[in-house]
């Protein structure tokens, strides 16, 4: 059995099945680490509810996927889905299973993510540089370093805050990305102005204790927490003046990756690269499973960006000729 599910330990009929699911499911390069907190609770409901059931069976599956008060959209469709997955899963096995259908569709994400403009990213940095310089957790050295490099490089805050000392080459600007999302790895290149930040941060921040890997460390000898960087960025908006439209509303800490997507196609299009050169090079960069996935972090809007639109249609319509009617 794979170690790492050793620990999972479900206690209902479809124990040894539901092991077999998240090994299947890993197998295939997916973390699995939500949906294997959805199955306790399906372990635990079964228990409950269905002691004896050996079957996965309608009654069984309707019991659980049913729409709970005041739950989310989301969260009820991802039970759903995780039901419908394991379903299949035991009915490829052999395994007589009711897999549920979803009795509702999904509105889908009408999100728009916030684009920072070169204006807003001045003034940002500017109020990161004048965090107080007593801040106990180290926040006056750790926030402006990350949030330059969540920009710079496009990471998610889960990669930068995760970044070991090992990972970040001082000699060749080069970084290591490890067993990020969808167990992906990825190099990414900063540029000499964050090399020479990153640098400076880090030989500042020599720390005694030889147990520290990790490049962030706040004054307790940890890594920060996202939450705690994220808290401390809705105070920088704030100083900066940029407003903030309230929780889930943005701009977000993830906005910033939208910004060095969008940026780094209005800098490549200005140089006359090919559209359809830049998209695969930005989807690697950016550690993305498809070009379709990069497409959507490329939100330009014509009164932010009228330049580029212009010369992103004048590059790519050849790629439609015009026909005679």
């Amino acid at each position: 059995m794979n170690d790492i599910l050793q620990d999972c330990i479900f206690n209902s009929y479809f124990n040894r099945n539901m092991i077999q699911f998240l090994e299947y499911k890993r197998s295939t390069g997916s973390k699995y680490k939500t949906e294997e907190n959805l199955l306790r609770q399906f372990d635990i409901f079964v228990q409950t509810f269905f002691p004896g059931e050996g079957i996965l069976t309608k009654i069984l599956v309707q019991g659980w996927t049913a729409r709970k008060s005041e739950e989310s959209n989301s969260t009820w469709r991802a039970r759903t889905s995780l039901l419908r997955q394991f379903g299949m899963f035991l009915n490829n096995m052999g395994i007589l299973a009711y897999v549920p259908t979803f009795t509702g569709k999904s509105k889908g994400s009408t999100f728009v993510p916030y684009i920072f403009s070169d204006m807003e990213l001045e003034k940002f940095f500017h109020a990161c540089d004048q965090i107080d310089v007593h801040c106990i957790s180290h926040m006056d050295t750790l926030f402006p370093v990350i949030m330059r490099l969540l920009y710079g490089c496009g990471l998610r805050i889960s990669e930068a805050l995760n970044l070991r000392n090992c990972d970040v080459d001082l000699n060749t600007g080069v970084v290591s990305i490890l067993d990020s999302k969808f167990s992906k790895d990825r190099l990414v290149i900063m540029s000499d102005s964050l090399l020479e930040v990153i640098s400076t941060y880090s030989q500042n921040n020599k720390y005694s204790v030889e147990s520290i890997e990790h490049l962030f460390i706040n004054g307790r000898y940890g890594v920060p927490k996202a939450s705690t960087i994220y808290g401390r960025y809705r105070k920088v908006l704030w100083s900066a003046g940029i407003s903030h439209g309230g929780k889930g509303k943005g701009p977000r800490l993830h906005d910033f990756r939208h910004t060095f997507a969008v940026h780094s196609l209005r800098s490549m299009v200005k140089q006359k690269i090919d559209i359809y050169v830049v998209l695969p090079i930005l989807s690697t960069y950016m550690g993305h499973a498809s070009i379709e996935a990069t497409e959507k972090y490329l939100r330009l809007t014509p009164d932010i960006y009228p330049e580029l639109l212009e010369l992103t249609e004048k590059m790519s319509s050849y790629v439609f000729p015009e026909v005679s009617l």
